[in-house]
């Protein structure tokens, strides 16, 4: 016989155990794959989840799959999201957010059809949400509908007149279209509106090469980039803040760095560290942003955790062999740089920077090897080649010094620095054939009358005594030791020394005088070089 209150309590626990038993079970993932923070905010999603999907309100049911969602989209982890929205919407089909939230997912992944059919259930319950409009127009135009896309833009302009993404969607449309004036005015619209979105210079480009404006078609096309309009979106900058990820942070901090915003990008860098201590790309992109806004010391330190957690590390070896370049400590430069280009043996600017410290330190032969060991593409190609020739020079090897100032002409035939280079090696080098005797008068002349100043004289005096044109040596170089003047230091020295070789019709022995700074390149630092970031 069971008593009644007995009864009662027995009812209970069986209500509780069959309320239980009926409490959702989330999707998860793995957490030990991940880095801390997205652990530590995986975890603190899942945990909530459970506290608010027991109760019995369909409605807090339906808000714990939906938050979860977010927390997993802002992860990228899009597969456990959509399935949380997708239990969302059964338990709140009226819910804007989540129809919408999975028709970006839908739009992120290329599911096209899925995204559309979402975007139009979010615009039937909120139309006048205008991130919606405008990405529902962004999936038409993917789904190769330009009218359609064409009226979700212009609903999105009649109220925001210089919506730069709804600008540059008019200027996909138009340059399809082949209609490149109204490409070319919609893209500088959005550009005026949005100057960091560089995707755009590549459309505009095109649109002005097919108009014929070839020289705005090049400019363009040479700072094309990979920033796309902005796009301000409340209810994605509510899920995005969920992130716990330092990546997502990191590429926050690179896009604010590429707009010009370093204290913002220092903010963002510095929540990526908070997310990753461990991080050493974490570490030495706060340190990049801190040098940025002028804290060398803040900045040092960064580069020194990054090495305490990888002492291997390139970018951090690189970037603290700057500072110590700064500093004056041109041999812990050169360890730094070594040990960068041991993680990576094609770090170029370590390259670079390692051949102008060995080339202070009076290491020619080293810097030569510095230079010459990667491989540069076709665009950097002319000033290893060139500085590699300084190093042969330095070293005393003529031959080689001619094969890479040689190389460097072909890569840059314009450059005024190499015809010099060019016009003084084959001026003083031995054994050097008529044709180049002639070539180094052809150079010295063309960089004299563009720019008429004492090394260039210098080089022309140079070639014309190469040439047997002695007279016109020796009046260029009187000239030139007049303006030297009258001291003993080196540079008048090295004057009158080349004019006494020329009136006794002898042809320069040496292509610089020793000590020229063209052999001490400047210490270049860690002063502000290009935006943080990929």
């Amino acid at each position: 016989m069971i008593f009644p209150a007995r009864a009662w309590l027995l009812g209970f626990l069986l209500l509780s155990c069959a309320a239980q038993a009926s409490a959702p079970e989330p999707p998860a993932p793995a957490l030990d794959e991940f880095e801390p923070g997205v652990r530590q905010g995986l975890s603190a999603g899942l945990q909530a989840f459970r506290e608010t999907a027991s109760s019995e309100d369909p409605a807090a049911v339906g808000l714990a799959w939906g938050e979860l969602g977010m927390v997993y989209q802002a992860h990228h982890l899009q597969s456990l999201a959509r399935q949380c929205y997708l239990q969302a919407l059964e338990y709140q089909p009226e819910v804007f957010r989540w129809h919408y939230l999975l028709a970006y997912l839908y739009q992120e992944t290329g599911q096209l059809e899925d995204a559309l059919q979402r975007y139009d259930a979010a615009l039937a319950l909120d139309p006048d949400y205008l991130p919606a409009r405008l990405r529902h127009g962004q999936v038409q135009l993917d789904r190769r509908q330009p009218d359609q896309a064409r009226a979700d833009f212009e609903v999105v302009l009649a109220v925001r007149p210089d919506q730069p993404a709804a600008l540059a969607g008019l200027g996909e449309i138009a340059l399809e279209e082949r209609d490149y004036p109204a490409a070319i005015g919609f893209f500088e619209r959005a550009l005026a509106a949005d100057p960091a979105a560089d995707r755009l210079r590549y459309p505009l480009g095109m649109a002005y090469r097919q108009s014929g404006d070839l020289e705005r078609a090049r400019r363009n096309l040479e700072l094309k980039g990979a920033t796309d309009p902005a796009i301000g979106d409340p209810m994605l900058a509510e899920m995005a803040a969920k992130s716990r990820s330092a990546q997502y942070y990191l590429e926050r901090g690179y896009a604010a760095s590429r707009a010009g915003r370093d204290d913002e990008a220092v903010a963002e860098f510095r929540r990526a560290v908070e997310f990753n201590p461990d991080d050493p790309s974490a570490r030495v992109s706060l340190g990049q942003g801190l040098l940025q806004t002028g804290q060398a010391d803040a900045a040092l330190e960064q580069f020194e955790r990054a090495l305490e957690t990888d002492p291997g590390y390139g970018p951090a070896r690189y970037r603290r062999g700057t500072l110590r370049e700064e500093r004056g400590d041109d041999q812990g430069a050169i360890d730094d740089y070594r040990a960068a280009l041991a993680a990576d043996p094609n770090y170029l600017l370590a390259s670079l920077r390692l051949g102008h410290a060995l080339m202070r330190e009076g290491r020619y032969q080293d810097a030569l090897s510095a230079y010459t060991m990667v491989t540069p593409p076709p665009d950097q190609l002319a000033i290893f080649s060139y500085r590699a020739g300084l190093a042969a020079l330095a070293a005393g090897d003529c031959e080689r010094a001619l094969v890479e100032f040689e190389r460097a002409m072909q890569a840059q035939p314009g450059s005024g620095e190499v015809m010099q280079a060019l016009a003084r090696a084959y001026s003083s080098c031995p054994d050097v054939d008529a044709e180049r005797l002639r070539m180094a008068a052809e150079y010295a002349s063309t960089i004299y009358r563009a720019r008429p100043n004492y090394d260039h004289a210098e080089a022309l005096a140079m070639a014309a005594a190469a040439n047997g044109r002695w007279q016109q040596a020796v009046e260029i170089q009187t000239r030139l030791v007049a303006a030297a003047g009258a001291d003993d230091g080196p540079m008048a020295g090295h004057a009158a020394a080349l004019l006494r070789a020329y009136q006794q019709r002898q042809r320069a022995s040496i292509t610089w005088a020793p000590g020229h700074p063209v052999f001490r390149p400047a210490a270049a630092g860690a002063g502000r070089e290009a935006p943080v970031g990929r």
